[in-house]
């Protein structure tokens, strides 16, 4: 690697890259506890740069991989927040310019380094170039190739960024907001593409969801799935075991790995001094248990501080991955709502099979999988309305065993689909389970048709303006 870096560097460092400040980003361990030379940081750097493509290559990520996760991510985020700075950096103002932005603050009453950081700031100053030809240049789209790098070494801390960009400045910086959707596609993890998914449902800039549903189908076809098995199947764990629950630990110190390659200790060997869970609540928000020594669990409101024979930086770890886990699972099941949600008015159908293994096995959705009312439907075409229990047996309206066949099909159901006596049998069931419905699914309003209408195959539907 050290010789191709060599090779690769040979013309030198363009000056486009001056605001990267290669020299000052962290530095960075491989797993064996050796230090990444930084010729080779820099001429992945300026590949990425050359390439002026958001997607990583395989090989980047691969190397990646192979990096010390904690350093790994904290050298992704500085990359992504120095390509940010460099975004909405005014270089060069003339006074005339500098009067224009100062204005703009004052309107606003944000000081005035804020302003170039509004999502109007552009098109609130757009004018001063119709009146004086003197522009005010303004992003870092031509750098976005950096952002490969980035997102091929932090792709836990950019997925939320690239939502929260492409939310903010959706319309008025539509180059770096598809730079991020691209971004989101190509880190092809489980929370990067229910992100990207989420984008592609409902997004009120029509060329970007158009962007992200194309990068879905793409996503989608090189695996052989439908959209929709591809953000089934990608459905991220916010950072849960199997047993539902986060677990989190402060040990005692270790030795920082030396330069000369010494093997990082396995962090299975180090000494646990504090035990810590995180498990969902009733409304599906993570809460946290302090664990002691005889195993009690005791609620606390966050992770402490570390005690002088712990670990501070291995703490910090702890709860920078707490506060991911807590922004993943709240992006996914506000992603979850908008998809059941569609699921319900589409009438999508699951094999049961489908629904046990998306819905009920996984450590977060099986919470979700309780909470929602299912209409079965037999193979003579007969139906019924059940609801999934804990156990993972499925229940009527009176908490009597539902057999449901492998070859039956479940969809979401409705008031529609139910008589007023079983809706107010169903409503009572969740009440007496204190079940909370995950959707809108009981007590919708129901619209009939009057005696004289209700054979039309036709409705016409009057506006009386007042």
């Amino acid at each position: 690697l050290a010789k191709e870096a060599e090779k690769a560097l040979k013309k030198g460092i363009p000056e486009a890259l001056a605001f990267m400040s290669l020299e000052t980003l962290p530095v960075v361990h491989w797993k064996d506890g050796s230090k990444l030379d930084s010729r080779v940081l820099t001429s992945w750097m300026l590949s990425a740069h050359r390439s002026k493509s958001p997607i990583a290559s395989p090989l980047i990520v691969a190397y990646a991989g192979e990096l010390h996760e904690a350093e790994r991510e904290a050298l992704g985020r500085a990359i992504y927040e120095r390509w940010y700075e460099e975004d909405f950096a005014l270089h060069g103002l003339t006074p005339g310019q500098v009067e224009r932005v100062q204005d703009f603050a004052d309107r606003r009453k944000i000081a005035f380094d804020q302003a170039r950081y509004a999502p109007d700031f552009k098109l609130n100053t757009m004018g001063y170039q119709y009146d004086t030809n003197e522009t005010i240049v303004q992003g870092a789209l031509d750098h976005r190739g950096v952002l490969a790098l980035a997102s091929a070494l932090a792709p836990r801390f950019l997925v939320p960024e690239c939502v929260r960009y492409v939310k903010l400045y959706r319309g008025l910086r539509i180059g770096q907001s598809r730079a991020m959707i691209h971004m989101l596609a190509g880190m092809e993890t489980a929370a990067a593409t229910q992100a990207l998914v989420a984008l592609s449902l409902r997004f009120r800039t029509a060329s970007l969801r158009k962007e992200a549903e194309k990068m879905v189908n793409e996503l989608a076809a090189r695996r052989g799935w439908t959209p929709d098995e591809l953000a089934d199947r990608t459905m991220p764990t916010a950072g849960l075991d199997e047993d539902g629950l986060l677990h989190l630990a402060f040990t005692k110190p270790r030795a920082e790995p030396s330069d000369a390659g010494e093997d990082e200790a396995d962090e299975s060997e180090r000494e646990v001094t504090r035990r810590f869970v995180g498990q969902l609540d009733a409304n599906l928000e993570l809460v946290l248990f302090a664990i002691g020594d005889d195993g009690a669990r005791a609620l606390i409101a966050k992770l402490p501080e570390p005690r002088k024979d712990e670990d501070s930086k291995q703490a910090a770890e702890e709860k920078k991955r707490l506060a991911a886990c807590k922004k993943e699972l709240k992006a996914l099941v506000t992603a979850q709502h908008a998809r059941l949600y569609a699921a319900m008015c589409s009438e999508r159908a699951w094999t049961t099979e489908e629904f046990a293994s998306i819905y009920l096995a996984h450590p977060v959705m099986k919470h979700v999988g309780t909470r929602l009312l299912l209409r079965l439907t037999y193979e003579d075409g007969t139906n019924r309305v059940c609801r999934a229990s804990g156990d993972g047996s499925y229940v009527n309206e009176v908490d009597n065993t539902v057999v449901v066949p492998t070859e039956a099909t479940l969809r979401l159901a409705h008031s529609t689909h139910l008589t007023p006596e079983e809706e107010a049998r169903w409503g009572q069931h969740f009440s007496d389970y204190e079940v909370i419905a995950f959707l809108p699914q009981l007590g919708r309003k129901r619209f009939v048709l009057d005696a004289p209408n209700a054979s039309d195959s036709r409705i016409a539907v009057s506006h009386t303006i007042h």
